[in-house]
Parts: structure tokens; sequence; C-alpha cells
């Protein structure tokens, strides 16, 4: 199942169970009914629904500057990336060639590899992705530790593990707990009013436990900016990997 598809069955499985649960409570409810029932559960259920909206509020906020902040830092880095495969153009052979392809290389493993790592602490078991550009860097004639083009790749180098360093945090797991039992609480609370028309109490109360799904749904997507349903797009880097065939077409003229 796509994760849209299962999103939506989510949803639509709330939904349901909501509405079955908002009929049963309401037989039982008839058992019982005392005169002022309503107004009391109201003064309590505003004072749950302002709570709980500011918190999720704030932790939306969270979790999309945190994807916001890492789709920039993606897009830095492709385009640093350009910067530094046109400083290559500039080499001698045959230290061209070889950052020319490491840079290749380098795009290549990000797109393939490191999109599917994030958010995973793994021993490494191979060198640094940038480890042969850094060696092609070095072996060509005129080499300066401290030069232009150094200086330009050693950037790259920072927004990439900048990339790295952001993916792996996340919303801390003692707010699950508090989101999904603060939804739970909301539309439990809810089942608890005695509207006169069961079909009203029926289809708000199930509107807004589908809008809570959906919500936490959001959350738990955008805390996984590179493997959720919604990830960081790679176009970036695919932009990149294009303007080095132009670059070269520029050059070969």
């Amino acid at each position: 199942m796509s994760p849209t598809a299962w999103t939506i069955a989510t949803i639509a499985g709330v939904g349901v169970t909501t509405a079955l649960a908002v009929v049963a409570a309401r037989l039982l409810a008839r058992r019982g009914k005392i005169e002022g029932e309503n107004e009391i559960v109201g003064w309590m259920f505003s004072g749950l629904v302002v709570v709980g909206a500011v918190f999720l509020a704030f932790v939306v906020f969270s979790v999309y500057e945190r994807y916001s902040e890492l789709r920039q830092a993606t897009t830095e880095e492709a385009s640093q990336l350009v910067v530094v495969y046109r400083d290559t153009q500039d080499f001698s052979e045959p230290a061209r060639t070889n950052a020319q392809y490491a840079l290749h290389k380098y795009a290549e493993d990000v797109m393939t590899k490191e999109w599917r790592s994030h958010g995973l602490l793994l021993a490494h078991t191979s060198g640094d992705a940038l480890n042969p550009v850094w060696a092609a860097y070095r072996s060509r004639v005129g080499a300066d530790p401290n030069g232009a083009p150094e200086s330009r790749l050693h950037d790259l180098e920072h927004v990439r593990h900048l990339r790295h360093l952001a993916g792996e945090t996340s919303l801390p797991g003692g707010f699950w707990p508090l989101l999904i039992g603060g939804a739970g609480v909301t539309i439990i609370a809810a089942l608890f009013f005695s509207m006169e028309r069961a079909v009203v109490q029926v289809v708000l109360t199930t509107l807004m436990a589908m809008m809570l799904t959906g919500t936490l749904l959001l959350i738990s997507a955008l805390n996984r900016p590179f493997t959720g349903p919604i990830p960081i797009s790679q176009r970036p880097f695919q932009h990149a990997v294009l303007n080095f065939t132009a670059l070269d077409i520029t050059v070969n003229r």
C-alpha cells in the first residue's frame, strides 16, 4: 500500500470508528441523562481543545521549521556542488578528470544511498563520499590547502555535514504519548455531549477525529524529512548533475 493510500485508509478508519463510538455513547447516555450535564462537559471540553490546539500548533510549527531548514540546506549543498564543479575546470590533468568523476559519484551516492540512511546512526564501513574529491584536489599541480577552490570545497563539506546532523534530529519521543493521548482524550470528551440531533454530533465529532488524525500523520511525515511519505526532493541534486553537463559543454566550445 502506498503512503498516500495508507494515510487515507487510516483517517477513514478513525472516522468510521469515531462515528460508531458516538452512536454507542448516545444509546448509553439515554439511560442516565442528567439536566445541565452538557454545560459542564462543554466547559471542560473547551479547556481541552484550547490546550490541545496550542500544543499541536507548537509541534507542527517546530517540525515544519526543521523540515524547511533541511530543504534549504539541501538546496544550498546542491548549488555549492555546482560551484565546486566549475572550479575543477581550471585543474590540470589528471586531477581535473578525477575530481569531476568524484563529484559525479558523490552526487549519485547522496541520492541513492545517503537519502535512505538519514535518521539512522550507522557505523561507517567505507570512507567519506568526499574523500576522492579531496584526493583529486590535493593531487593537482599547484595545490594550496588555503586556496579558493579548497575553501569552496570546504564549504561544500560543511553544508553536507549540516544536512547529515540535522537529519539525525527528530521530535523527542516524549512528545508522542502527549500528542496521541491528547487527541484520544479530546475525542472521548466529545462523546459525552448529547446534542438533540444525532446526525450533527456524529458528523462534527467524526470530522474532528479525522482532522486530529491527519494532523498527527502530518507531524509524523514531517518528522522523517528524507524517509517519510513526503520526503525532501532530490531535484536540487538532479539539477546540479544536469548543470555539470552544461558546464562541460561551455568549456568544450
